[in-house]
């Protein structure tokens, strides 16, 4: 026994035949309502709106309820057929249960029967619209249903009927359609294609004056109606039938099916839920004229597997066609096709020409010929052309139109850079609130409304592709009782070996997987490699690292991965993998162990060796030589500060991922090594967080105490500036200790330096004197000079603390010596900036203070220590305060504040805000006492 229903005419459910019975009217439109959508969650709110035809009452959800209830009983033994869904309800119908399914399979197999055999076509769209009984939904009351469906389902049947007139008139049976073209084109007379028939079939069968007089009668029509004349189509036959045109003239004539020239749609059908692409869809009208231009209209979309091109196509396509009333055409040419060669640029042309209508034995076989033949079908046609999935320019040039009253839109995951276009478009990922869109319009608000953090974490993880995003939804959308939390933690469990992002027979993986197979042997290897890359971003030297070769290699193939979007530019120069393609590429990589491994050591060889010229530039004490650096490949120029500088901030997320990379797989001391050279950039730029995670990584990655040493003095002074003082006294400490043990002086004259910082931090300002002075002694005794600036800065800090102003300033001034004779412009700016706080704080001298706090500040940003900027800006704030000078002090004293919390130095950020909030004190106190006394001044005038 089967159940099968009927939506085609009256609705119907039966049993081998045995009708059951729907006697109630709202019972018959819940049945229409599910079964227009059948397989599908319709939600609740849907439901009621198409049961109560919009006048939903407030009980729908109770009764609608008891309707499903009802429903399920008339189904009888099949009422499980109904089931309830978490937002909704869903009805499940057997594969050809339906008449509608039955209706749309034979639509679409005659669509894609061969076009010379019409027989095969006339049977599966005669055997198609014999499904129809009458109306769509004819006993259905909801006037929601009948608006929502009724008038696409018609359209399809007449669209339909019209591809069965065409079968029939290239069979030869004129006499047989002439009535029934005469009662569809009374009952639908504004539909120019039935008219072509009823004039072609009255033609055909001898009787030309009418075919004629059936031109006038629909021009007459047209006029008084729109206002309009007939279209190209009508016109072109109507002369054809004056002049007794050979392209028109019955079989018998000429004994072959002739090319008629009867329009033809091939586009796919557009999504529902097209969401995004405006500024895209802009351009491609702004390009696409609705009137004849000068020239061929050429738009070729290109992106990455997944990105939307078709989607796109067929969206504009569908948007434009009314205005190339003569033909929409489409052709999938296989690019990146699974199990498929692309297609040949003549065998495109055979399908196109038939699809105009060009018999077979009319078709040429050489390519040129072929393609003048096409040029000269389309020379006087407004015709829409979409060739999809294009793998080369080589393959489309042949199969593009020559008259300028043609668009055609081309989508190919290379850059066809080489083609004559109009207009060329590379698709990015949707931007987030596009993105959201699409998913929402699969899942449902409700689901996205409940769970909006989970969302964005899925669309992150789809990477914003709208493929993935669709496969994604679609998962979720078919198990209602998964959270959308659930699908974010399945996308983000790298463990998983199973495609979370594969449905059915769609899935990114497969997808990318065909862009990688079109690559040659040399674009494979350096993209399997790039996929080891820890970072997200890489420039060419990185690329010539890790493929061991070349810049100038490295830089084509760096292109030609660019040109078929397996690689992004975001910036000049600057190439990163969409997050699903890195992840295939580490994942699906053929190289072997030892060949991944040697790539990564060259990149961490190079990301170690410009990391050393980084801190030969900052570090006043370095310990390397710019001049002594040998590069190990290929590698930028770092020349200079700012040159440094510049790369290391380009740079630092991929240095982050170095240092955490090496630790986590075996190259211990890169991971070391890295982190101590980035440690005077940390410290004159700030970023504090990530200056910590960095040295804790890299102290974790020693192996010996000399080495372990100076990370733990680093990582101590990096827990000072953050604000830390406990666990930059612990840390130090234990470097101090270490280097004791392994004789290192100079680290052991730094550990005392930070041991006096903690001390003076808690207002110990004695006892740090002392640290410093231990710290001068033992760098004095190994002979430094360079090495006791920073102390005698400190102990001109602490006797400025205690108000002892000659003492102080003696030690400012001994550090300002060293640091001059030492050429260390860092600790001049520094010490300078100590001598203008001793002047604001003890002497409270404003002008001695702007003195040398502007001279302070000047080195700073010379030498780009923002740190200690920060430090001078406010020093001068404040300098111009005790001069009364409010407005500017308040000037300086922002830009300090802002400095401090950009940096992320704690310890100075919470002085500089009290010293902001004072000077507002006293600036509003000034403002009010002058309100107050102007008054008074102006009456003693």
């Amino acid at each position: 026994m089967s159940l099968q229903f009927r939506v085609l005419g009256p609705i119907e459910a039966t049993v081998d035949g045995r009708p059951l019975p729907i006697s109630s009217g709202r019972q018959r439109s819940l049945l229409a309502a599910l079964l227009v959508d059948a397989n599908r969650v319709v939600t609740a709110r849907d439901l009621a709106r198409r049961v109560w035809d919009d006048e939903i009452p407030a009980s729908a959800r109770e009764t609608l309820h008891s309707y499903v209830a009802r429903l399920r009983r008339t189904l009888g033994p099949w009422g499980s057929a109904v089931r309830t869904q978490a937002d909704g309800y869903l009805i499940e119908v057997a594969a050809g249960a339906l008449d509608l399914d039955r209706f749309t399979a034979g639509v679409r197999a005659a669509r894609v029967a061969d076009n010379d055999d019409p027989t095969a076509v006339s049977g599966l769209l005669g055997a198609a619209l014999a499904e129809w009984r009458g109306d769509a939904l004819a006993d259905v009351r909801s006037g929601a249903l009948r608006r929502e469906f009724v008038p696409a389902l018609h359209e399809q049947r007449l669209a339909a009927t019209e591809l069965r007139l065409d079968a029939e008139l290239r069979l030869g049976r004129y006499q047989d359609v002439i009535a029934e073209l005469a009662e569809l084109t009374a009952k639908h007379p504004l539909r120019e294609q039935l008219w072509a028939h009823r004039m072609l079939a009255l033609y055909r069968a001898g009787r030309q004056a009418e075919a004629l007089a059936c031109y006038q009668a629909v021009r007459v029509l047209l006029a008084d109606e729109l206002g309009i004349d007939p279209g190209h189509q009508l016109q072109r036959l109507h002369q054809a039938i004056l002049t007794d045109g050979a392209g028109i003239r019955p079989l018998a004539e000429h004994g072959t099916a002739a090319a008629v020239r009867l329009p033809r749609n091939d586009l796919p059908g557009d999504v529902p839920d097209f969401a995004g692409r405006a500024e895209d869809l802009k351009r491609l009208f702004e390009v696409a004229p609705t009137h004849a231009g000068t020239a061929v209209v050429i738009a070729a979309i290109d992106g990455m597997a997944g990105v939307g091109k078709t989607t796109l196509a067929v969206h504009v396509a569908h948007q434009l066609a009314e205005h190339y009333p003569d033909g929409q055409l489409f052709l999938d040419l296989r690019g990146h096709t699974p199990q498929h060669e692309p297609i040949e640029p003549a065998a495109a042309l055979s399908t196109l020409l038939r699809a105009l209508g060009v018999p077979a034995d009319r078709i040429p076989a050489d390519l040129a010929e072929r393609a003048a033949l096409w040029r000269a079908e389309l020379a006087d046609r407004r015709a829409l052309l979409v060739l999809d999935n294009a793998s080369s320019t080589n393959q489309v040039r042949p199969l593009l139109p020559g008259s300028p009253t043609c668009v055609v839109l081309i989508t190919s995951r290379r850059r066809l850079a080489d083609l004559d276009t109009t207009e060329t478009l590379s698709l990015d990922v949707l931007a987030e609130p596009d993105a959201l869109a699409l998913f929402t319009s699969v899942v449902g608000a409700k689901r996205v409304g409940a769970e909006p953090d989970a969302t964005s974490d899925v669309l992150r993880l789809c990477g914003y592709l709208p493929l993935a995003i669709r496969i994604a939804a679609a998962r979720l959308r078919t198990r209602p009782a998964w959270p959308v939390r659930a699908l974010a933690e399945r996308l983000g469990d790298e463990t998983r070996d199973s495609d979370e992002l594969a449905i059915g027979d769609r899935s990114v993986t497969a997808a990318i997987a065909l862009s990688h197979h079109r690559l040659d042997g040399r674009q494979q290897h350096l993209f399997a490699l790039l996929g080891q890359h820890p970072g997200i971003s890489f420039d060419r030297y990185q690329a010539a690292a890790l493929g061991g070769i070349g810049v100038a290699a490295a830089e084509q193939l760096l292109d030609e991965l660019l040109d078929v979007h397996l690689l992004q530019e975001p910036s000049p120069g600057r190439y990163r993998c969409h997050d699903l393609v890195r992840h295939y590429a580490r994942t699906r990589t053929t190289a072997a162990e030892s060949i991944t491994r040697d790539a990564v050591t060259r990149l961490l060889d190079q990301y170690r060796h410009l990391a050393r010229r980084l801190d030969a530039h900052l570090n006043p004490n370095t310990r390397f030589v710019p001049a002594e650096l040998g590069a190990p490949g290929p590698a930028p120029a770092i020349t200079d500060a700012d040159s440094a500088i510049r790369w290391c901030e380009t740079e630092l997320a991929n240095l982050m991922a170095a240092v955490d990379h090496a630790a986590a797989h075996g190259w211990r001391t890169h991971a070391w090594q890295l982190a101590s050279a980035l440690h005077w950039f940390f410290k004159r730029h700030g970023h504090t967080d990530l200056w910590i995670r960095c040295l804790t990584v890299g102290v974790a990655a020693t192996e010996t105490d000399t080495d372990r040493a100076d990370l733990l003095r680093q990582l101590g002074e990096a827990h000072y500036i953050g604000g830390d003082d406990p666990r930059c006294l612990l840390l130090s400490t234990e470097a101090l200790t270490l280097y004791r043990r392994t004789g290192d002086t100079w680290g052991e004259g730094a550990a005392l330096i930070n041991i006096g910082n903690i001390h003076f931090q808690a207002g110990d300002f004695i006892k740090a004197i002392d640290h410093y002075r231990e710290a001068i002694a033992v760098r004095e005794a190994a002979g430094s000079l360079r090495g006791i600036g920073t102390p005698l800065t400190s102990i001109c800090y602490a006797y400025q603390k205690l108000g002892r102003f000659t003492q102080s300033l003696e030690y400012g001034r001994r550090a300002l010596d060293v640091f001059r004779q030492t050429g260390d412009r860092r600790g001049e700016g520094m010490v300078l900036n100590n001598i203008a706080e001793l002047y604001l704080k003890v002497a409270r001298d404003p002008q001695q203070t702007l003195n040398h706090g502007h001279q302070a500040l000047a080195i700073d940003r010379e030498v780009h220590d923002r740190r200690n900027e920060a430090c001078a800006l406010d020093t001068v704030g404040m300098g111009y305060r005790l001069l009364g000078d409010l407005d500017t002090a308040l000037d300086y004293l922002h830009r300090s504040l802002a400095l401090a919390m950009d940096i992320g130095n704690c310890v100075f950020e919470e002085n500089i805000r009290a010293n902001v909030l004072d000077t507002y004190l006293l600036a509003t106190k000034a403002d009010s006492l002058g309100r107050v006394l102007r008054p008074i001044h102006e009456a003693d005038r």
